[in-house]
């Protein structure tokens, strides 16, 4: 099982890397679309990894991965009603209605996984997105820089 979830985690982002690139501009809805494959491949890649990290057995996957959407949902929905609200919003406010997600949760999460694996669901989330950071931006320094002709002024 684990050399299963090591041969994805490591095949993955090269075929994620393997695909032609695409144009922006294309059939209306194409944008929404990409979008939509990315956060399908990203949620395959968090799913691996995680089950790797936590070292899920068949059955604690079967229980955990309902109760890991149900916390993503939450914790998706409280940052978009923090922007939808259209002011800033208290920082500290907002952190703590996550951290008041994250304890509810860990509860949840105590009753699938011992403590302390509970506990590293959420740091290993928090390494995860850390790796995500920091390929985006290796990715975007190597991506060759678009150079625009230059405009002539109006006369």
């Amino acid at each position: 099982m684990k050399r299963i979830i090591s041969t994805f985690l490591l095949v993955l982002p090269l075929m994620v890397m393997a695909q032609p690139p695409r144009g922006g501009a294309g059939r209306p809805g194409e944008g929404r679309q990409m979008q939509e494959e990315k956060r399908d491949r990203l949620e395959a890649i968090s799913i691996a990894y995680l089950t790797k990290e936590l070292e899920l057995t068949s059955a604690e996957a079967e229980k955990f991965w309902p109760v890991y959407n149900r916390y993503t949902e939450e914790m998706r929905k409280e940052v978009r009603k923090s922007i939808e609200n259209g002011k800033t919003p208290d920082m500290l406010e907002r952190q703590q209605h996550m951290l008041d997600i994250r304890k509810k949760y860990q509860q949840d999460f105590q009753k699938i996984l011992s403590p302390e694996r509970a506990q590293k669901v959420f740091m290993a989330e928090q390494k995860l997105k850390e790796q995500v950071r920091k390929e985006l931006e290796n990715r975007r320094a190597e991506r060759p820089q678009r150079s625009f002709p230059r405009q002539r002024p109006l006369q």
